[in-house]
């Protein structure tokens, strides 16, 4: 891990660069809780492509599109309509099908890792959090609000509303699951069951001992942020479409945010500070107040400061983070390794000026321009000149990293 260096002093706002003003809308304090003075933190974090029924296409829109219609046309007493709702609703089935591939895969993975990290550090507080509050999971976007795009977010609300309904659980001593993972229970009530190994354990005794109980089952309280950052974000802002469902849809988000904040407040006073410390907890409100700011007023067509804000939030709660975009590759490591910068920052006490340098490294040589070659062929990011410039200034790649320029 890069070595803490001593702090700069803040930059007026008039001389901020884009790093400056990112780090002010995910800025709690000088210092995240969890990692101050520690070299060796780690941050889980999950990116992956929309989790979209990218291979039935989308004529008829998302998931969340199709199922209006389909009510609606079961509602209807045209008989035209009635017949058009057979064929809707085996269309919707086969994509809630491949929707519920996609969201299940993507929360076993996230809690998993999470688990895997705290079973690390020995964290039998946030066990015990777990086991009250239920595991966040936040959901980020930063698909646009037209086209196909706009699809892919509505099959992404329809993948939300399903991992609502799931119950994680970690098996007892005489059951095991192969594969590390299982998937039992009914449609309405589905539970990923999961072997202590694949949560960091050795055995069902350990995981007890670090207050993870087998058998118990766990909620699962998923959020979805958006923001569209791309050229056809640009559009879509012109034009106004879909700018409003895309608020709506981050209101929601932060209200459910508040209260499961809200509820860790209230658990910290029924059970002490070892459950979340004060400081922590006067981060966190901060961290809302900013949020609720940047919503109502943002300083930017393109909001990503609530992006930043809502992600920093959602690790002082030890919730569990994902990053998408279209395909997972491009505007997702402009937005994982700006986040990690910030962490840096933020947790680490790294100076603007060496946290510049480090975004820029890790774009140039880290390991998200792997990723890009594992999918692509080609180790450079797939954004030509024209959409470098839409981008939001800190989320453009670094010269030699996009196929517009030399690699």
């Amino acid at each position: 891990s890069p070595a803490a260096a001593s702090a700069s002093p803040p930059l007026p706002a008039s001389r901020r660069g884009p790093l400056a003003e990112a780090a002010a809308s995910a800025a709690a304090s000088s210092r995240c809780a969890h990692a101050a003075s520690d070299p060796g933190a780690v941050y889980p974090t999950l990116t992956l492509g929309a989790p979209a029924a990218h291979a039935l296409g989308f004529k008829d829109g998302g998931a969340t599109a199709m199922a209006r219609k389909l009510r609606a046309c079961i509602a209807s007493r045209e008989p035209a309509e009635r017949m058009a709702a057979i064929s809707l609703a085996q269309g919707y089935g086969r994509r809630c099908a491949l929707l519920m591939c996609h969201g299940f895969a993507a929360l076993a993975a996230s809690f998993a890792l999470v688990c895997r990290t705290n079973a690390e550090r020995r964290s039998a507080p946030f066990f015990g959090r777990l086991r009250e509050l239920g595991y966040l999971f936040q959901l980020e976007t930063l698909l646009s609000t037209r086209g196909d795009e706009w699809a892919m977010l509505q099959d992404t609300q329809g993948v939300v509303q399903m991992i609502e309904r799931v119950q994680l659980m970690m098996l007892p001593a005489n059951e095991d699951a192969p594969d590390g993972v299982a998937l039992r229970g009914g449609a309405h009530m589905p539970v990923l069951c999961f072997a202590p190994r694949e949560l960091g354990f050795r055995d069902a005794a350990r995981a007890s001992a670090a207050g993870l109980k087998p058998g118990v089952m766990l909620r699962v309280r998923p959020i979805l942020l958006s923001q569209g950052i791309n050229e056809e974000q640009s559009v879509a802002n012109l034009m106004q479409t879909h700018t409003a469902e895309q608020t709506a849809l981050n209101e929601r988000a932060l209200a459910q945010l508040s209260e499961f904040q809200a509820a860790a407040e209230a658990l910290a006073r029924a059970r002490g500070e070892a459950c979340f410390p004060p400081e922590l907890l006067r981060q966190q409100r901060e961290l809302l107040v900013r949020a609720r700011q940047l919503l109502s007023s943002p300083p930017d067509p393109k909001n990503v400061g609530l992006l930043h804000a809502t992600a920093a939030l959602t690790r002082l709660l030890d919730g569990g983070r994902a990053t998408l975009c279209k395909s997972g590759k491009d505007r997702t490591a402009m937005s994982i390794t700006l986040e990690h910068t910030l962490l840096l920052q933020r947790a680490h006490g790294l100076s603007e000026h060496l946290a510049s340098a480090a975004l820029t490294a890790m774009r140039r040589h880290g390991v998200r321009r792997e990723n890009v070659r594992q999918n692509t062929n080609k180790r450079v990011f797939a954004f030509n000149w024209m959409q470098q410039r839409m981008l939001p200034e800190a989320y453009r790649p670094p010269d030699g990293s996009a196929k517009s320029g030399a690699a």
